[in-house]
């Protein structure tokens, strides 16, 4: 059903869209260039704030390792007493108050000598350190720094130092950089945290989770710093919750700083931006709407004036007069509508005795003639009845107007599914056949449809005519009956009198000459043919009359079609026909195998009589899921497009092509197939051969 919207609506809705259009685009325009803003001054801000963490830790670092530089190429100066080398290692644990202990080990990994610094331990304690990997690489001349590691909730890192044939050893305090990292807030959500060069968390503001040295590897901004060394800014992830974060190398240490924000949090005053744009925008629009309803209500309502008086108007009121005071072009239209609701009134006084008349001679004709006749339009509603059609379908009772849904109902509901063909196929010429037999009352109708067009080509419906064919019927019937009757009858002598001839032939009455034997031999030819012929004519009888019954059961019709084309085999040989079997494998079917067979013989009998030799007759067959298909083609002379139907009636023979049969052999094979609830037809050209086809389910019941 096709939605309606009035006058009003619609220029409500274009007032409030043209005024509000313009400023949701200016607002989705400023929205997107401050989310562009946004988003650039957060990546400014998170990349210098983990850029900003990871230089302090390398500078960090890089001053501890100047310290040692100094103190290890001392030793290269001249050689120092022990009691210098004690100086040093005190002079590096004042000037480095984040150094926890400090000493110097032999070769074997003991200490010599060692220092602490009693503002971050009091209880130090002597381990030999030979094992130690920091110890080992010192010893090789290569300074080495150890993991993070925790002790007493404090991070601390070992530094191995060479010092000549000694190494330094210190263990160094990361409380410094544990408050850079603790203090750098972003916002409420925003934190920082370091990772070392396995993704393992080292450094974190909790320091019961850095404790716990948890894998990192997995986290979105840490799988970008492993794999590309170099700080960056990324959306993410994490525990269903969208965040923002950044990340920076410690080059020193190998390590990672990354920096997460809620998403939320970080893009703040984007989507305040978004909440007072939608605020203002709903308010413009409502404020639109307020203001567009009242113009428009000024407007709507004269024209609302008009459209009523128009309706009367087209009811057949022309007494219709509108007074509109606007002072626009509304007025003008309104006493141009005057002028026209006069001048209609004065052509319709002067029409309607004609109009009248006209009609009065047209229902004339109409009701005059002796078919049923019923004009509709394309809802079904009925235009005009005439008697006829009043007599011939029993509706003395309706009136114009009424619907042909409503009025056929029950057993004629047949009617009702006719004419929503009609209205369907609109424009088609439709014809069909009727049985309204009531008892022992005979009435059949036949019907024909026609649009019916004004004289500018427009279609304003259907008429149908129904002509009373009872007459035909019956004569139909009768000619049928007699054609049974009196093939019956000349069955029974036929049967004898080839008997007789078989009596002769066998030479029972004595012998016979070979003039006589081959005159014998044409007359049960003959007779064999005529017999054929009366049996045709008692079949197709009995199929039309629903008598003969089917034998059903589960046939291959491969096989059935291999039998045929064996029986035929014979004639195609003599013929010089070629006759090909192009069916393969099994294809199951419910069906009257004897009758199937019969039909591809009339089949394939048609086509070799009509096929000249060294021509080609092939069968083929064809599942087709709930269906089968048997096609029997040829290389014969064909035959014109409009035969294709018309071969299939009883009695039907193509001009110039007739090869003596009765023309029921087709007639024959259309019965039998659709009586198995199929259908059969052909396709042709003359000089190009013919294809026959019938198609039947799989699934016919078998016969109780």
């Amino acid at each position: 059903m096709k939605l309606k919207f009035g006058f009003f609506p619609k220029f409500l809705v274009i007032s409030v869209l043209i005024s509000v259009l313009p400023l949701l685009f200016l607002g989705m325009r400023l929205l997107k260039i401050g989310k562009s803003f946004v988003k650039q001054s957060l990546m400014e801000r998170h990349i210098e704030l983990a850029k900003g963490l990871s230089y302090k830790i390398d500078s960090h670092f890089q001053e501890l390792s100047r310290r040692l530089i100094f103190v290890s190429s001392s030793q290269k100066l001249k050689k120092i007493s022990q009691s210098a080398k004690i100086q040093m290692l005190k002079a590096l644990l004042v000037s480095s108050p984040d150094i926890e202990t400090i000493s110097f080990l032999d070769k074997s990994g003991c200490e010599i000598v060692q220092f602490y610094n009693p503002n971050l331990t009091q209880n130090p304690y002597s381990v030999n350190r030979k094992n130690d990997p920091e110890f080992i690489s010192a010893r090789a001349g290569v300074p080495s720094i150890s993991s993070v590691y925790w002790h007493n909730h404090n991070p601390l890192v070992n530094v191995a130092y060479p010092f000549g044939e000694d190494v330094i050893f210190l263990t160094v305090r990361l409380d410094k950089i544990l408050e850079e990292i603790e203090n750098a807030k972003v916002g409420k959500t925003g934190i920082a945290f370091v990772v070392d060069e396995d993704g393992t968390l080292i450094l974190h503001p909790e320091r019961v989770l850095a404790e716990k040295k948890g894998d990192f590897s997995e986290h979105p901004l840490v799988k970008y710093l492993l794999a590309t060394r170099s700080e960056g800014m990324a959306d993410f992830m994490k525990e269903n919750r969208k965040m923002v974060g950044s990340y920076a190398p410690v080059s020193t240490m190998n390590w990672g700083v990354i920096v997460e924000q809620s998403f939320r949090e970080a893009y703040s005053p984007l989507f305040l931006m978004k909440k007072n744009a939608v605020l203002w925008i709903v308010f413009v629009v409502f404020l639109s709407f307020l203001i567009a309803m009242f113009f428009t209500r000024t407007i709507i309502k004269p024209i609302t004036t008009l459209i009523n008086a128009s309706r009367k108007i087209a009811e057949g009121d022309f007494n219709q007069k509108v007074e509109i005071k606007t002072g626009d072009e509304l007025e003008d239209l309104a006493k141009t509508f005057n002028f026209m609701s006069m001048r209609l009134k004065v052509y319709n006084e002067m029409q309607i005795d004609r109009i009248i008349a006209e009609r009065t001679k047209t229902k004339a004709i109409i009701f005059s003639i002796y078919d049923g006749l019923i004009l509709t339009d394309y809802e079904g509603k009925i235009q005009l009845l005439n008697e006829s059609a009043r007599r011939l379908l029993n509706l003395s009772q309706v009136k114009e107007g009424a619907s042909v849904f409503e009025i056929f109902k029950d057993e004629r509901e047949f009617l009702k599914d006719f004419f929503r063909e009609v209205l369907r196929r609109k424009g088609e010429n439709i014809i069909k056949e009727f049985n309204l037999s009531q008892g022992e009352i005979k009435k059949y109708l036949k019907s024909t449809t026609a649009p019916v067009k004004t004289e500018k080509k427009e279609e304003i419906g259907v008429v149908t005519v129904f002509r009373d064919i009872t007459l035909e019927k019956e004569l139909d019937e009768m000619k049928d009956a007699f054609i049974h009757s009196i093939t019956h009858d000349l069955r029974n002598p036929l049967t004898s009198m080839m008997g007789f001839m078989d009596m002769l032939a066998m030479k029972r009455a004595g012998p016979l000459t070979e003039k006589q034997e081959k005159y014998l031999d044409v007359m049960k030819k003959e007779a064999t043919r005529l017999l054929g012929m009366i049996n045709d004519i008692l079949d197709v009888a009995k199929l039309e009359s629903g008598r003969m019954q089917l034998n059903i059961e589960e046939i291959d019709i491969n096989e059935v079609i291999k039998s045929s084309v064996q029986s035929m085999a014979g004639t195609a040989m003599k013929k010089g026909i070629k006759l090909v079997n192009k069916t393969e494998g099994i294809i199951k079917v419910n069906a009257d195998a004897k009758l199937l067979q019969r039909v591809l013989i009339n089949l394939m009998g048609n086509s070799l009589n009509y096929t000249p030799s060294g021509g080609k007759v092939i069968v083929s067959s064809e599942d087709c899921g709930d269906r089968i298909r048997v096609c029997v083609a040829d290389t014969g002379i064909g035959m014109p497009p409009e035969y294709c139907e018309k071969i299939f009636e009883k009695f039907t023979q193509i001009k110039g092509q007739s090869k003596g049969g009765t023309g029921l052999g087709l007639t024959v094979s259309k019965e039998i197939v659709e009586a198995h609830g199929g259908k059969i037809w052909a396709e042709s050209e003359v000089g190009k051969g013919s294809q026959f086809y019938f198609e039947i389910p799989k699934e016919k019941r078998k016969n109780k």
